[in-house]
């Protein structure tokens, strides 16, 4: 059976995009691709959103300093495919796997001197020209640097099978990322871009904020007022 419980359609009536479909959005060069993302974030799918969730806790759990936090994932969704009920939990389950086999594989930025501390969902958004960027960090890093005080960044997990984040996206997405870092993590230290990271894991690299980003900001606005103009005629079916 392929069958999956129906969610709810939601919509979204502002412009909001999150940072990883951002930076997809930046190097999708169809059309069509474009306003499927517009559409994707305007009318959102809760079990897309949800996907990836164990797999993300636990790469969370791991890169906070529990090494358990992979293995036991790992054997408890092996667990779960042995006795799925339809095609569509069976497939979910094997694409966490297969993230946290990426991730296992992965080669990672070094943080063993730094506090990575996981962060609460509902953070506030950052305004880019109309839209609300949501970023979500899914962790926050805190160094202690060499005058006695804390150099902050945050680690933002892509993960994504069939769209992998080129240069320029995952940059784009680091450098908002560092943006939304210095209006809202200032206050745990001074942010830096040299620990703001966003990782695609199934391709195995990381992505660090650029010193210049002012490039890389323009890009987003310019991909921000795209969005926002073309939203309100965005319906929930293709036309």
């Amino acid at each position: 059976m392929n069958t999956r419980l129906s969610s709810p359609m939601r919509r979204h009536d502002l412009p909001r995009f999150s940072v990883s479909k951002l930076g997809e959005y930046s190097e999708a060069v169809s059309p069509f691709r474009r306003q499927t993302l517009i559409r994707e974030q305007k009318f959102p799918d809760d079990f897309i959103v949800a996907y990836y969730a164990p797999a993300r806790r636990a790469i969370v759990g791991a890169l906070s300093g529990d090494p358990n936090a992979v293995p036991k994932a790992l054997a408890g969704l092996a667990s779960k495919r042995a006795s799925a009920t339809t095609d569509w939990e069976a497939k979910q389950i094997s694409s966490n796997l297969e993230a946290l086999a990426a991730f296992v594989a992965g080669t990672w930025p070094t943080l063993s001197r730094a506090k990575l501390l996981p962060t609460r969902i509902g953070q506030p958004k950052l305004e880019i020209a109309g839209v609300q960027v949501s970023v979500e960090p899914d962790l926050l890093i805190v160094m202690p640097n060499k005058v006695g005080g804390s150099e902050v960044g945050l680690v933002k997990l892509y993960i994504v099978k069939s769209h992998p984040l080129g240069d320029h996206g995952g940059s784009l997405a680091a450098s908002v990322c560092h943006q939304w870092a210095i209006a809202n993590a200032a206050l745990a230290g001074s942010v830096t871009h040299k620990q703001i990271y966003v990782l695609d894991i199934f391709r195995g690299r990381s992505f660090a904020a650029p010193k210049a980003f002012k490039q890389r900001m323009n890009d987003a606005s310019a991909a921000c007022r795209e969005i926002a103009t073309q939203w309100p005629s965005i319906s929930k079916q293709l036309s």
